[in-house]
């Protein structure tokens, strides 16, 4: 809680200590993982199936019924386990954050009641409550969503380009000059986005420093 023209850590540095609010419930964190893995590979087992009726029935004209109906039902089967995982998994990373964020809060609080009376002239209550809320319930959302959706993107990412490399690996070399591209696409917009983002919170922490300000004028 300090004035915007103190020095900032790195988003590395302030990245790792946010992770480390994560260690104690890691198991959690883990068997949500572990959810997500399963869910991705049912989904890229249901697009080989497709394949496989494609190539080995549609294409050919060759209906065998016992051996369709037998695809069918593994697809089937994949889509039950993939939508059964991916919701566990939804709900283990949405717990473990709000373990994490429960975690985050207290030591927040009793690092605020351990302020001097004299910090509470300079920052204002409004502000005080939208660090402790805002701020927090933005962790939330990193790890209820944005790391789960990371890490579901880079499995499914990597788990096309390893069908692709068995289909034909010279399309999979051709392939890997997008990602140089979107990495530096993701660059980008998070050079931009940043300091948008700084802003939306600064005027969220003013306008909630303001409406308390005006209320307690109120009452008085």
């Amino acid at each position: 809680m300090r004035e915007d023209n103190a020095q900032q850590p790195s988003d590395v540095f302030l990245f790792k200590r946010l992770l480390a609010y994560s260690l104690p419930h890691k198991t959690r964190f883990i068997v949500a993982f572990m959810m997500l893995t399963v869910a991705i590979s049912a989904e890229m087992a249901i697009t080989w199936l497709a394949k496989i009726i494609l190539d080995e029935v549609i294409v050919p004209q060759q209906f065998e019924w016992p051996y369709l109906i037998g695809l069918v039902s593994l697809v089937m089967l994949f889509y039950v386990i993939s939508a059964l995982f991916t919701y566990l998994q939804a709900v283990s990373f949405r717990h473990s954050a709000l373990l994490v964020i429960n975690d985050v809060r207290k030591q927040l609080f009793n690092h605020v009641l351990n302020f001097s009376i004299s910090t509470f002239d300079k920052l204002s209550a409004g502000k005080l409550v939208s660090y402790i809320t805002n701020d927090t319930e933005s962790m939330r959302d990193m790890f209820v969503s944005t790391i789960p959706t990371i890490i579901q993107g880079s499995l499914r990412i990597i788990a096309i380009f390893i069908a692709i490399a068995i289909l034909d690996w010279r399309l999979m070399l051709l392939s890997l000059v997008l990602i140089p591209i979107l990495l530096t696409t993701m660059h980008l917009y998070r050079k931009i986005s940043m300091p948008v983002f700084n802003g939306i919170r600064e005027q969220i922490s003013n306008i909630n420093g303001r409406i308390n300000e005006s209320l307690s004028t109120r009452t008085c």
